[in-house]
């Protein structure tokens, strides 16, 4: 399927959300809100404008499918691995950047010791790939309806009775397989729905979590937006809906970008929480140049992955000699 460029713009758009997301959740540290801090009315609706990030950025790969690919799970751990590495050169300079102990022993294995988790869970879902995709093909529609369901309660329901987020496997199979059933099986609303649609979900969760303020039950807003809430899984679908909805262009340079942005992720959240106090500060002061200086941080994150595609490549191509030998 030929990239559309509509959508690799939206992959860009999303990890900035991203690292916007996590100024608010570990810079201020509102992920403890309702305990130890507190959301002001001004950061509830710029989490509900953000919140959405993680799902729809999975949902797009649901949408146009995960292959397996051991160049790919190399080319990803080659990745995650030299990433891993500059950041530990770097916190040997500057003590800005927390290395602990633990952090050394996850080092030489990114992927398989949840350094990124969404990392993890993403190249888990590759390998099972296989056997989802081919699954779902075998099923049906009836029968992937009611077991998409049936999961959808688990993980939605279930989880959030037990007040655990969505920054785990089963959630992030969820939103794969919703992403599936989009492309088989749902006609994409027209623009104006899908913007329609994503404000109305918008609203009324940023109403919901106000209340929620009001009534000092923060606690309860905190995991209505988390990643396998109904709310944020409803606004991933509209926002992605609302990219697919508008006639599809090919653009040599945000194709280009959207195979370069995931580095935006490993880098950011590689560094972690000196760079989100730091935006933090910067957000205090003014929200303007916040986001540019996030922007800007997006910007040489994808110069660096450019670096660091050749050398992963260069890498890769001695890796996969070697795994065919063996």
């Amino acid at each position: 399927m030929e990239r559309n460029s509509n959508v690799e713009f939206l992959r860009f758009f999303l990890m900035f959300l991203i690292c916007y997301w996590h100024m608010f959740v570990h810079g201020y540290e509102l992920n403890l809100m309702g305990s130890s801090s507190s959301a002001s009315i001004a950061n509830l609706l710029q989490m509900s404008l953000s919140d959405y990030a993680v799902d729809a950025f999975m949902l797009i790969s649901g949408y146009y499918s995960i292959r397996f690919s051991i160049d790919k799970i190399i080319r990803l751990s080659l990745q995650a691995y030299l990433v891993s590495a500059v950041i530990l050169i770097i916190g040997l300079f500057y003590s800005s950047v927390l290395i602990t102990p633990t952090y050394l022993l996850q080092h030489p294995f990114p992927v398989s010791t949840k350094i990124w988790w969404f990392l993890t869970e993403y190249v888990i879902i590759m390998i099972l790939s296989p056997l989802i995709n081919n699954g779902i093909q075998s099923i049906g529609k009836s029968l992937f309806t009611k077991l998409l369901l049936l999961l959808l309660f688990v993980d939605c329901i279930g989880y959030m009775v037990i007040a655990q987020g969505g920054n785990h496997l089963l959630n992030m199979l969820v939103l794969y397989l919703i992403g599936r059933y989009m492309c088989l099986y749902i006609k994409c609303p027209s623009f104006y729905q899908s913007i329609a649609g994503f404000i109305l979900v918008t609203a009324v969760l940023f109403a919901i979590l106000v209340v929620l303020k009001n009534y000092h039950q923060e606690k309860v807003g905190w995991f209505l937006m988390s990643n396998n809430s109904i709310f944020v899984i409803l606004q991933a679908i509209f926002i992605l809906w609302v990219f697919l909805s508008m006639p599809p262009k090919t653009n040599l340079f945000w194709n280009s970008v959207g195979k370069h942005c995931f580095a935006i992720y490993l880098v950011t959240e590689g560094i972690g929480m000196s760079l989100y106090r730091q935006w933090a500060k910067i957000n205090d002061e003014s929200w303007l140049m916040v986001i540019m200086v996030i922007a800007c941080t997006c910007i040489i994150c994808i110069i660096f992955d450019y670096v660091q595609s050749a050398l992963n490549s260069y890498l890769r191509k001695h890796v996969v000699n070697l795994y065919h030998l063996l």
